[in-house]
């Protein structure tokens, strides 16, 4: 009968109740791929870059080198870096040290007219290597009377290099720079520079400059025109600066 549900032959001495459960539809079969008219899935193309072929023991030893590059410097390398970071902590250790004494050596015993001592950072820590100086005039010269601000400023190889000395604010002189910059010849480090020279050395070499200018070394050109072409003007020039810059 059409619809009816088909039984399975009973076998002999089997328990009454397996013919009592009932008998349930298998699920039916789904429809094929090929009967379904979802459209086609495309996928993007990648476009890959072809990597030359390279064989497993050479990936090995480029893998290997590599490593070894970023984690183990070669030795030479190592060793350079380590000897420049010593030459430089010797260096300033060495710079430290020669200020210190030439500190004490100033409260000891320097020139009347004259003060040197280190600034204070602006966390208020002493500052070794920039000092603040003032320079008196010669007596019996222009310049008497008048006491002249110096910046000395010492680089980390002093004492091998000379310190920087700058006139604040710049001076008018045939031998100092707009700047303020003084150009002298123990300052020089291809000139006269020598480590044994002192800071109190500096100095006197800086106020014999105020009156006795070089004119073979010009670094500032209107005070040196006038000094060679106006020598009165020129030192009505120095009157007026020394009466700007008093002495205590």
């Amino acid at each position: 009968m059409p619809g009816a549900v088909s039984q399975r032959p009973r076998q002999k001495n089997a328990p009454a109740s397996l013919w009592s459960a009932p008998i349930t539809h298998r699920h039916p079969r789904p429809e094929s791929l090929a009967n379904r008219h979802d459209p086609p899935v495309r996928l993007p193309r990648l476009s890959v870059r072809e990597a030359p072929p390279a064989s497993a023991s050479n990936l090995q030893v480029r893998t290997n080198a590599l490593f070894e590059t970023r984690t183990n410097p070669q030795p030479q390398q190592t060793l350079h870096l380590t000897a420049s970071r010593l030459t430089r902590s010797a260096t300033m250790a060495l710079c430290q040290n020669r200020l210190q004494e030439e500190r004490k050596q100033w409260r000891r015993d320097h020139p009347f007219g004259f003060y040197a001592k280190p600034q204070r950072n602006a966390q208020g820590v002493l500052d070794l290597k920039v000092w603040e100086c003032g320079i008196p005039g010669k007596e019996k010269t222009l310049w008497e009377g008048g006491l002249f601000k110096l910046s000395v400023i010492f680089p980390d190889e002093y004492p091998t290099k000379p310190p920087k000395c700058k006139f604040v604010p710049p001076l008018f002189h045939p031998n100092v720079y707009p700047s303020g910059t003084v150009c002298l010849s123990i300052l020089n480090e291809e000139e006269g520079w020598k480590p044994a020279i002192t800071i109190k050395q500096i100095l006197l070499g800086v106020q014999d400059l105020l009156d006795d200018p070089n004119p073979d070394s010009p670094a500032q050109a209107d005070a040196f025109h006038l000094f060679k072409k106006d020598r009165a003007a020129y030192e009505n020039k120095i009157k007026r600066l020394v009466r700007d810059n008093p002495a205590p």
